[in-house]
């Protein structure tokens, strides 16, 4: 089981506006949103297409969130042909109601029936999506880890998925989008808290520090022409639910490109109770596909994360040749 991507900044997104008013998404977990207004557009993509993907968001529809037109798409999730697979559709009879559907092989679409939804509220969205399972497709959408909307459409051949957009058509107000992941094993009820680089930490080998790595396209940007440097930095303050609440890992996501000379992969790695635990995935990186490591447990005791640990942990990235 892996996550493929989290999504919290901006420049995670294909378009899209920010907003870093808290009414929109929980300050506990993250520190902004992302939204798209009426007809206007915003996304996500992963590399790898998956058969078998939750997509978890948070959402927050506007007030006035309503439909004009009888083809309103609200979201659209499209596999790695570039085939849309997965609808949903906003009732124009009924602006609060959506209907999420799923393709056939043809050209048709099975729909669950038309439901409700609660303007102007913070809620949590989890979308299963199976392909080609026993020559079947399934959806099952989760509002507030409550079972939904739910449909199936017979494709022997439909391929893995592999970016969500929510499209906006006709819904006559913005909506916001935090703490969003996909992964391919069950979202429902995780927490997606952003933990960002905020102090110096022991490495500092690296040309740059880390608030040259806060955004991504912000041309600011550190690196190293030298094999086995380290560089790290201390995290933001953690104010989500305390342990005994689970963790279901640390995670360091990370984007960058290779020189033409020097060390060509990265390895990210945690400093915890001042040991380095590398996370031995010697990758090349890409300015466009996340590098993610993740550590399950705590490398220090090797038993699961107590939330007091991130008060204490550095992230960082070592260049390997």
């Amino acid at each position: 089981m892996a996550f493929y991507g989290f999504y919290t900044k901006l420049s995670d997104f294909a378009a899209g506006r920010l907003t870093t008013n808290a009414t929109f998404f929980d300050v506990n977990y993250v520190p902004q949103a992302v939204y798209a207004n009426n007809n206007e557009a915003c996304g996500i993509a992963w590399e790898t297409p998956l058969t078998d993907v939750w997509i978890h968001f948070n959402w927050y529809p506007g007030a006035a969130w309503s439909d004009s037109s009888d083809t309103g798409r609200w979201m659209q999730i499209f596999n790695a042909q570039g085939r849309n697979i997965v609808n949903a559709d906003l009732n124009t009879n009924n602006p609060n109601q959506t209907s999420f559907g799923i393709a056939d092989s043809g050209s048709g679409w099975t729909y669950a029936s038309y439901l409700s939804t609660t303007d102007a509220l913070l809620q949590t969205i989890d979308i299963h999506i199976r392909i080609n399972d026993a020559g079947t497709n399934y959806v099952d959408v989760y509002i507030d880890e409550v079972l939904t909307w739910s449909a199936n459409s017979a494709w022997a051949s439909a391929t893995g998925i592999t970016r969500c957009i929510w499209a906006h058509e006709d819904t006559g107000d913005a909506s916001y989008y935090s703490e969003v992941m996909v992964a391919d094993e069950d979202t429902r009820g995780l927490r997606l808290a952003e933990l960002a680089g905020d102090s110096a930490g022991n490495g500092i080998a690296w040309t740059g520090d880390y608030t040259d790595v806060v955004e991504r396209g912000d041309g600011k940007a550190m690196y190293s022409t030298v094999a086995a440097e380290r560089e790290s930095w201390g995290l933001s303050t953690y104010a989500g639910a305390a342990s005994p609440t689970a963790v279901r890992g640390v995670f360091v996501q990370a984007y960058g490109k290779a020189g033409t000379s020097g060390p060509s992969k990265i390895d990210p790695y945690l400093r915890v109770n001042s040991t380095d635990y590398d996370a031995s995935l010697d990758v090349a990186p890409d300015p466009s596909i996340p590098t993610i490591a993740e550590w399950a447990n705590d490398p220090d005791t090797a038993i699961g994360w107590d939330t007091a640990d991130f008060a204490t942990i550095e992230s960082g990235i070592q260049s390997i040749t």
